[in-house]
């Protein structure tokens, strides 16, 4: 008997087209927000090198083993999702990687910083075959190659933002405040989500509905955190 999971990707969701590209806009800050690990050794090779007295080309290597541990499993994501579907495959990448993005932010040794990135790699893997699966369900056939599109530029566009806002933050506050603002705000939107899953699962179509309250509620308590942070900073 066939595993394979039974949503069709030719049968898109029965939501609304505003729906559709605010999914869309989330899924893509989901890879947003996780631009530091990647992203961010240019950023943060120098602040390390003058924390821990590392070699640089030593932080230069775990921010390439994160590269390379995104890359050689995402087939092997794919495979999983075509058994047992894409949405908790993608939701367990996403908080997987956001959460070693928090604890990036307390990193003191660097086999730590190894297994981090290394870790943080894997799960960010996870991301790419799902969601675009994801996507291929909500939009109808004419739309989804633009929406697919939008979703890869816009997660890999994300060291643009890193780039223009990340030296003042990290002037301000410094490097570890850079990963506790992104990955606590990830991890709070997605904890709320996950909350919501089973719910979700027995009502398809208030999927959309129940993605914009949680998104209203949290973004108020994650405004309220940041403000602690600034305040502790």
């Amino acid at each position: 008997m066939s595993t394979a999971p039974s949503n069709s990707v030719n049968a898109p969701a029965q939501i609304s087209n505003l729906d559709r590209w605010l999914q869309l806009v989330f899924g893509i800050l989901c890879m947003a927000m996780i631009a530091n690990l990647q992203y961010g050794w240019t950023l943060f090779v120098h602040p390390m090198h003058e924390r821990f007295h590392w070699h640089r080309a030593a932080i230069q290597v775990a921010f390439t083993l994160f590269v390379l541990a995104e890359t050689w499993p995402v087939p092997f994501a794919g495979w999983i999702v075509d058994r047992f579907g894409p949405r908790r495959l993608f939701l367990l990448g996403t908080l997987g990687t956001n959460v070693l993005g928090l604890t990036f932010s307390m990193i003191h040794a660097y086999p730590w910083l190894l297994v981090n990135q290394g870790a943080s790699g894997f799960f960010r893997s996870l991301l790419f075959a799902p969601g675009l699966v994801l996507i291929a369900s909500w939009f109808p056939p004419n739309r989804r190659a633009t929406a697919m599109g939008l979703f890869i530029t816009g997660g890999f566009s994300s060291n643009v933002l890193l780039n223009l806002v990340g030296p003042a933050l990290e002037a301000a506050y410094g490097w570890r405040f850079c990963f506790l603002l992104a990955g606590s705000s990830a991890v709070t939107y997605l904890g709320g989500l996950a909350l919501d899953a089973a719910e979700s699962d027995r009502d398809v179509a208030s999927r959309p509905t129940l993605l914009r309250r949680r998104m209203s509620r949290l973004t108020r308590t994650t405004e309220k955190f940041v403000e602690g942070t600034r305040a502790a900073a």
